[in-house]
């Protein structure tokens, strides 16, 4: 998934492999999205531009993220002259204290992406998360703890589509009448910028979201980010 060259000879195995677990595994476990999602649909092409400044916006938020949670590792951490098994205790009570004036930052945080998509959440409290969670998850992860990137990319991501979704749809409401739809847009496209993973990324929001609708945007924003960011 990482590479610049695609497999194209591993396409097709891999489709159908997929497709054979996916049928397996959900004709014996209930299968269903992790979101619910509200009606969102693609009307108009004049909606892709605003997503090239999404890309822009992601990709470097992306890059800020990448080394942020590089260096909180490689410069904070690594360096202590401490027992490593001391190191995720600071990093837990680093999260614990931040959370402790922002509990949005605890967990997973989908609860508060399924309350963004359903144009629940303020601006500030959108904003505030993004960089909220980029902190937490680099110290979380930085300072040895168990944990990945997958879910706060989700939802800083998100978060940074709801923003922009917001803000546009306030200098544009004819353009941009769905700006809970960004917050999905954002999700696939942060998520794209910071593991190069463009195209499957696209399909794994869809399937969580349980919605196709947003195809063709979802994918464009996706390739976007992925242009500017993928060297870093």
């Amino acid at each position: 998934m990482y590479r610049e060259d695609l497999e194209a000879e591993a396409l097709m195995p891999a489709v159908v492999a997929g497709i054979t677990g996916y049928s397996l595994y959900s004709s014996i476990e209930e299968s269903g999205s992790v979101f619910i999602t509200p009606h969102f649909s693609f009307v108009s092409p004049v909606e892709l531009l605003p997503l090239v400044f999404l890309g822009l916006i992601c990709a470097l938020i992306g890059i800020l993220f990448v080394q942020v949670f590089s260096a909180t590792k490689t410069r904070v951490f690594d360096p202590m002259p401490i027992p490593r098994v001391i190191k995720p205790a600071i990093g837990g009570f680093l999260v614990g204290a931040i959370a402790f004036f922002f509990a949005p930052v605890l967990g997973s945080s989908y609860g508060w992406l399924q309350e963004a998509m359903e144009g629940n959440l303020p601006i500030t409290l959108m904003a505030v998360l993004v960089f909220a969670k980029i902190l937490t998850t680099s110290l979380t992860i930085g300072s040895g703890a168990s944990g990945g990137i997958f879910a706060p990319s989700l939802v800083i991501g998100g978060m940074i589509g709801g923003v922009f979704g917001e803000g546009l749809h306030a200098l544009a409401p004819v353009l941009v009448s769905q700006p809970e739809a960004y917050v999905m847009i954002g999700m696939a496209t942060f998520f794209s910028a910071v593991a190069n993973v463009p195209i499957a990324t696209t399909i794994m929001i869809s399937e969580m979201t349980g919605s196709y609708t947003l195809l063709v945007p979802l994918l464009f924003s996706s390739v976007v980010v992925h242009l500017v960011a993928r060297r870093w």
